[in-house]
């Protein structure tokens, strides 16, 4: 064995306590924002309530909640976008959840307590299918964290049962499940990632041209393929249904839109006149250093907890007023094909703050329409050139408009004789939208649509 030194130089960031508490007060919703205060308030003596809270009790804000909740239960949503006609949910009661079936199978002594809190959001972001859409990318970003964090937390998700749960499609879910039993190779993976569709259709032959393995060998593995489940998330119950306030309004007087904060009965907090009092008598006294050290420390948390809200504030109803002028139409009409491409960068630019500023001022946070109760995050969608030139991003055309005018297609399909993937890229190509066939097919099973063997009647 060899042992040597080494000097290595490094550049960190290190955030005081005081700015990782500021950068979380963003993240809050409302309802997180209002606990939080309550523990803040119980744990620093210094700060206290505002008698002049908005003049309301907090039985009259239930009270408001509730009747909110009656006259727009047709318009709260469980979730991101959905179609217009599916704005509310009734709860489910069924006993076991896949959430709850994840989390109970965590070794939380592997785990930082910050990491147990990312996973644990992680977890609550699997969709109802038991998929994570999301890239490492992408919620690297979200949570501000290291990719390589994301990494060996997602792997960790991802070995958890059921075999499967964490991919981002059926795709990576078979794979998976084929890798776990040891019977995953490469003909497999080729027949999963390209040519799944003409094993549903049962065009063995075809396969086998493409692939150059025999058909009796394509019918193998098409039947080790339909013993799979695609669908980790089936078997589970339903995710109770969480009736959501909105963080922000908009409503409109004519043409013109109005933003407000929904804040109302969200605690305003002050500095508590009786310990300052009391700190200016102990700096006079300076007879007990102790008493004065910590008094001093408390009203300096009080005070950049007092100012970190304001700043939430502050940011949040900018933001949410650039997202209303970017995306005034589909506001006005609640059509996903109204959703213009906008990406974190755009309203990072016109706010003047940091993108990561701007994720996490939308992390968990809904605004409420006329027609219904969005996430801030539905905002964002990523854009395809709708001319075979680059245009540029504003001359771009949003992934969900696309999508829509996919299902129209299909929706107005002869059943009998369904609509190719192939077809469908040429229609497009007619609308001046140009993206290929495995594109077509990507925005299909996006939508939950079969194939156009499945979809024959």
């Amino acid at each position: 064995m060899y042992l040597h030194n080494t000097v290595k130089t490094e550049q960190k960031v290190a955030m005081s306590p005081n700015l990782q508490q500021s950068l979380h007060i963003l993240t809050m919703n409302n309802m997180e924002l209002t606990q939080f205060i309550g523990e803040e308030c119980i744990d620093n003596p210094v700060l206290e309530i505002s008698e002049n809270n908005n003049g309301d009790s907090q039985e009259e804000y239930i009270a408001e909640k509730l009747s909110y909740l009656e006259k727009n239960k047709e318009k709260v949503l469980m979730g991101d976008l959905r179609e217009q006609d599916d704005y509310f949910e009734k709860g489910y009661e069924e006993e076991i959840t896949l959430e709850k079936h994840l989390l109970s199978q965590i070794d939380g002594a592997k785990f930082t307590k910050a990491e147990m809190d990312i996973i644990a959001l992680l977890i609550k972001m699997i969709d109802e299918n038991g998929f994570l859409k999301e890239t490492p990318e992408e919620l690297s970003e979200l949570f501000a964290t290291d990719q390589e964090v994301i990494q060996k937390l997602l792997s960790y998700i991802k070995e958890l049962a059921p075999t499967g749960v964490g991919s981002k499609d059926f795709k990576e879910c078979l794979k998976r499940q084929l890798e776990f039993c040891g019977k995953l190779n490469e003909e497999l993976k080729e027949l999963i990632d390209t040519h799944l569709e003409l094993l549903a259709k049962g065009n063995f032959a075809k396969a086998g041209r493409l692939t150059g393995i025999s058909s009796h060998k394509i019918k193998e593995y098409f039947m080790e393929i339909k013993r799979l489940n695609p669908i980790p998330g089936n078997g589970f119950g339903k995710r109770e249904a969480a009736y959501i306030i909105p963080d922000v309004t908009v409503s409109f007087n004519g043409r013109e839109p109005i933003i407000a904060l929904n804040d109302k009965y969200i605690p305003k907090v002050q500095i508590s006149s009786y310990w300052y009092g009391m700190l200016q008598e102990v700096q006079r006294g300076q007879e007990d250093k102790e008493v004065m050290n910590y008094l001093t420390k408390k009203f300096e948390h009080a005070s950049y907890m007092i100012n970190a809200l304001e700043s939430r504030r502050y940011t949040l109803l900018n933001v949410c007023t650039a997202l209303v002028d970017r995306q005034y139409l589909f506001l006005k009409t609640g059509k996903k094909s109204d959703l213009i491409p906008l990406r974190l960068k755009d309203i990072a630019s016109e706010v003047g703050v940091h993108e990561s500023t701007v994720s996490r001022t939308l992390q968990n946070k809904y605004m409420g329409c006329p027609w219904g109760v969005v996430s801030l995050k539905s905002f964002f969608t990523g854009a395809v050139s709708k001319n075979e030139e680059d245009l540029g991003y504003e001359d771009a055309m949003s992934k969900e408009a696309i999508k829509h005018a996919i299902k129209a297609l299909i929706q107005e399909e002869d059943k009998s004789n369904p609509v190719s993937d192939t077809k469908i890229a040429e229609w497009l190509q007619i609308k001046n939208i140009h993206i290929s066939r495995r594109t077509v097919v990507k925005y299909r099973e996006e939508l939950n649509i079969g194939n156009s063997f499945q979809r024959k009647e």
